[in-house]
Order: C-alpha cells, then sequence, then structure tokens
C-alpha cells in the first residue's frame, strides 16, 4: 500500500522536485569525492604515504599537506641553503651521538664535537685543549 501510494504523497506535498535535485546533487557528490580519493591516492603511493583513513575533507587536506611537506623537504635539500641545513642536521646528529657515547671522558668529547663540526658543517669552535700550569 505504500509503495503504490508514496508517489502520491509525494506529488501532494510538492517535494518531488526536490528530492530529484537532492538525487542528483548527491550523486555528483559521491563521484566528486571518489574522484577527489583517488586522486590523493596515486600521490600518496607515489611518495609511499599510507592511505589509511582518507575518507573525509579533513583527512584529504591533512594528507595533501603531509605531501606537500614531503615535497617541499626533498626539493629545499637541492638548494644551496637546503644543502648546508643538511650538513647541520648531520653534524647535529654526529655529536648528538658522540655525546651520549662519550660519559665522562669530556676532554675526548670536545675535541671530537669541535673536529666534527669543523669537517661536517665547517664550524670552528676554537676549542683547544686545556693548559694546566705545570709546577715544578
Amino acid at each position: 500500500m505504500v509503495d503504490k501510494m508514496y508517489p502520491k504523497y509525494l506529488k501532494q506535498i510538492g517535494i518531488q522536485s526536490l528530492l530529484n535535485e537532492y538525487a542528483k546533487v548527491e550523486l555528483a557528490y559521491t563521484e566528486k569525492k571518489e574522484e577527489l580519493f583517488k586522486v590523493v591516492e596515486r600521490l600518496c603511493e607515489a611518495e609511499d604515504v599510507s592511505t589509511y583513513r582518507i575518507d573525509s575533507y579533513k583527512e584529504v587536506i591533512d594528507k595533501l599537506k603531509q605531501l606537500c611537506a614531503l615535497t617541499v623537504d626533498r626539493e629545499y635539500k637541492n638548494t644551496d641553503d637546503g644543502k648546508e641545513l643538511l650538513a647541520l642536521d648531520t653534524a647535529h646528529q654526529a655529536v648528538k651521538d658522540m655525546i651520549w657515547s662519550a660519559g665522562s671522558q669530556t676532554e675526548v668529547l670536545m675535541t671530537q664535537i669541535s673536529n666534527v663540526l669543523k669537517s661536517k658543517a665547517g664550524i670552528n669552535l676554537g676549542y683547544n685543549q686545556i693548559q694546566l700550569e705545570h709546577k715544578e
């Protein structure tokens, strides 16, 4: 009975055209959403980024920002400033590794840090071994 009366009901309340328009817009929305998700998934796969949980506008924006950051980092490393920053990062990591492995050997540690910074980043600390006076 409901199936038979439903079209008459829609006509009577004057909502059929609005309902048809809604269905059309919803179909267009779904098609665009799927198209966008496929594009973002392909971009993620190209950059070896997880495509887990890309099912909302916010998540699409988050993934695109993540992909943008990867691209900027990769391209920045090819510039002169980027190469200098990479050298500093490498020297920083080497110095941190030395600090953790040196323990209480401060004299050896300072010499090693000075050498690494000078050779890898071109930074001269001007560190010289402590000179103690000899009393005789």
